[in-house]
């Protein structure tokens, strides 16, 4: 016991001369400290240390406004390259829907042909008259003319076009199974007309990019409005 409270004991003094000798420190620098502003210290009155303090002031005020311009100008030039980014994107989105569309518009001259050389055979064999029908793709006025014994209509909307070729699809199915018309002109129809089912999503999707894409555009340019405005 009388050895840990000696042991304890040593421990306290050098604890005690340590704090001493950190006060003796602190009293020298604070005494050279003392000296450095007696010798370097300016006195000025009231009026000129208030314009001190003015300009100080000042000089940290356009101090934060110059980062803030640089801040506002890194993000005006991020803002422009985006635009810029989303410019070319709506021009490979137009071209590749103009490339769909030209694609669904050969795909429609192919199943013109392929559907007048199914008519050909239907026709050619013995038929109810009702269902010898007449279809044509009018290329000049874009529109799909059907005619039968009784009847003529036009059509120009897409969706009633292609339930059109369903209906004459299903008419040439019937004819193929009952009258023996060559078997691989329906499935060529078939072909073409899942192609053109597949090119008119292309073509919508590719149209909803190009939606987006402007509003993108439309967006960053406010941006870019309001970051020269400000």
């Amino acid at each position: 016991m009388e050895e840990i409270e000696k042991g304890s004991k040593g421990v306290s003094e050098e604890r005690w001369k340590g704090a001493v000798v950190n006060l003796t420190e602190m009293t020298s620098n604070l005494d050279s400290l003392q000296k450095l502003l007696l010798k370097k210290a300016v006195f000025v009155d009231d009026e000129t240390f208030s314009k001190a303090s003015l300009t100080s002031e000042q000089s940290r005020t356009i101090k934060v406004l110059e980062q803030r311009v640089q801040t506002l100008e890194r993000e005006l030039d991020a803002a422009i390259s985006a635009a810029a980014h989303a410019r070319a994107e709506k021009r490979q989105a137009e071209a590749a829907q103009k490339a769909a569309e030209l694609r669904a518009q050969e795909i429609t001259r192919e199943l013109e042909n392929t559907t007048i050389f199914i008519i050909l055979l239907c026709a050619s064999k013995k038929m109810p008259k009702a269902w010898k029908t007449f279809f044509v793709w009018n290329l000049d006025c874009q529109k799909i003319v059907v005619a039968s014994r009784n009847s003529k209509f036009e059509v120009e909307d897409i969706s009633l076009m292609l339930s059109v070729i369903m209906l004459l699809y299903y008419i040439f199915t019937l004819t193929n199974f009952k009258y023996n018309v060559a078997p691989f002109a329906a499935e060529v129809f078939e072909l073409h007309l899942e192609e053109l089912h597949s090119k008119q999503d292309e073509i919508s999707k590719r149209d909803t990019d190009i939606k987006l894409l402007e509003a993108i555009i439309q967006t960053l340019g406010g941006k870019e409005s309001r970051s020269s405005n400000g």
